[in-house]
């Protein structure tokens, strides 16, 4: 009984392993790959476009370089794969079924006598292989300006068709022009032969030239026969810009034209805007941009720089030098007074003149306040001199005069220490030299004479030939000079208090003879004044 059982096992096991062996015999048999068709110009084939279904494609590889095939024609072509340890060769079928992808020109407007070919009514045209172009009617040339249907015919390398109804008409001015604001239009650009140009009123083209942005048209009459043009004048191109940086104080915002330094356009209207407000509180600096823009929307968009300080500096004051003022009178101390600020412009100016004595005669400092809404405070001071009356100076002489002796001579040279300038000492020569010591020959003159005549002393003043009191040209001229006579017991001499090698070759008082060598030529009317011995 066991015997039959192991020998029933033994059978059993004997089936199953013949059975198994022959499914894998059967199975490695079969083909794992099939032939596979694609449409010229596929790309990126892989294994999985061979495989049969179930099979694993880990297992499956190419042995053929699909670099070699030639993807441009169609036919078949052997493609060899590997399927684990099994080799195997199927079909690659490259077809071409798809017809050629073309844009027609479908009006189509020429010159009279234009004989056409298939290809002016092509736009684009695609396909993997080589096109052929033809008409499908035979062209008839038409003797006047009608149109001729013509249908055309795309044909690639596989016999594939695209077919299109166009039309060709005839005229002797374009259909359209178009052209950039700015452009002139011309007849050359109208029209298809100059020789025309008498069917097109310039006036037309003048009107279009003049005005702007838009479509026009013009109309055209030949015979029975009239032609459109259409013109579009367009505006594409963005304003020309140059940007400048900006500086504003913390807290003050600037418009963004303040940051154009020029912009140019053909429309002459622009918008200038910020792309994004600054922040006109961060200090230092930061980026802006700036667009500016024309009427026909066209835009440019640039960055600059914007610097934001605090404000540090304060108002300028300025007025016109120092200021006169006549005793007793009182004054505008504000006249002509400007406080100028960087942020704010103007400035309120206040005076501080509680220092000066309109009283008494003298020089006297005020000072102007100004203050910006920063709180930043200037201040500057300016002299003021209250001018003598005959009194201040009459007592001045005579203050001076009692601290000299009587001696003419040592008045002189009292005088003579006043510094030689070229002022006239205004309406007070006399006051001038003594209260600020400098001056020119009338000054010294006049000087000398009222210390003279307050020591008792007779004299006159005189001058030379052509000297003008107060006169530029006689100041900057060498001819002009003053001196004195001085009347002593014995007689009339010349006396000058002026300072200079010129005038002090004498020590005493001179005679004509001396006074006309010190002059080096120059002399004074004899008839006006006493001979001097």
């Amino acid at each position: 009984m066991k015997k039959k059982v192991v020998v029933a096992i033994i059978i059993i096991a004997a089936v199953v392993l013949a059975a198994v062996t022959g499914w894998g015999v059967w199975r490695y048999l079969q083909p794992n790959f099939h032939d596979v068709t694609v449409e010229l110009g596929t790309k990126n084939i892989t294994v999985d476009h061979f495989l049969k279904l179930n099979n694993r494609q880990e297992y499956a590889s190419f042995v053929t370089d699909l670099q070699e095939v030639n993807w441009a024609a169609t036919g078949a072509t052997e493609i060899t794969l590997q399927y684990g340890f099994k080799q195997e060769t199927v079909k690659l079928y490259i077809q071409d079924t798809v017809a050629p992808k073309v844009e027609f020109e479908k009006n189509l407007t020429k010159a009279i006598g234009f004989v056409p070919k298939p290809e002016d009514f092509i736009k684009q045209a695609e396909d993997f292989s080589e096109l052929r172009y033809a008409f499908k009617e035979n062209y008839v040339q038409p003797e006047n300006y009608e149109d001729v249907k013509l249908t055309v015919v795309v044909t690639d390398g596989a016999g594939n068709a695209t077919e299109q109804k166009c039309t060709l008409s005839f005229s002797w001015m374009n259909s359209q022009v178009t052209l950039e604001l700015g452009q002139q239009l011309t007849l050359e650009q109208v029209l298809m032969n100059p020789e025309d140009a008498h069917l097109i009123d310039q006036a037309e083209l003048d009107k279009i030239n003049a005005g702007g942005v838009g479509v026009y048209t013009i109309s055209s009459v030949s015979g029975e026969n009239t032609r459109t043009c259409t013109v579009t004048i367009k505006d594409t191109t963005a304003p020309q810009v140059v940007l400048k940086s900006g500086k504003t104080y913390q807290g003050d915002s600037l418009q963004a034209q303040s940051f154009v330094e020029s912009a140019e356009d053909i429309s002459g209207e622009l918008a200038v805007e910020f792309v994004k407000e600054p922040d006109w509180n961060a200090l230092g600096a930061q980026t802006v941009k700036i667009q500016v823009s024309d009427a026909s929307g066209n835009k440019t968009t640039l960055e600059t720089q914007l610097e934001v300080v605090t404000d540090t500096d304060g108002p300028a004051i300025s007025f016109k030098g120092n200021m006169v003022v006549a005793k007793n009178k009182k004054p505008d101390y504000l006249s002509g007074v400007t406080a100028t600020d960087e942020r704010d412009g103007v400035c309120e100016v206040t005076c501080d003149a509680s220092k000066v004595d309109l009283t008494t005669a003298g020089t006297y400092t005020i000072t102007y306040t100004a203050k910006d809404r920063s709180g930043n405070v200037t201040t500057k001071t300016r002299k003021v001199e209250v001018s003598p009356n005959s009194e201040d100076t009459l007592a001045l002489v005579r203050q001076v005069a009692a601290t000299l002796p009587d001696d003419p001579r040592v008045i002189r040279n009292f005088v003579r220490e006043i510094t030689y300038t070229h002022t006239w000492g205004g309406d007070d020569p006399v006051w001038q030299g003594l209260t600020k010591k400098h001056g020119n020959c009338y000054v010294h003159a006049l000087t000398l004479k009222a210390l003279l005549e307050e020591k008792g002393y007779e004299t006159q003043l005189i001058w030379v030939e052509g000297s003008r009191v107060g006169s530029e040209d006689a100041a900057n001229g060498w001819n002009a000079h003053y001196w004195l006579l001085i009347k002593l017991e014995e007689g009339w001499k010349h006396i000058d208090g002026t300072p200079g090698n010129t005038h002090t070759i004498y020590d005493e008082p001179m005679n004509d003879e001396q006074r006309l060598e010190t002059l080096k030529g120059r002399s004074w009317e004899r008839s006006k004044w006493p001979a001097c011995n």
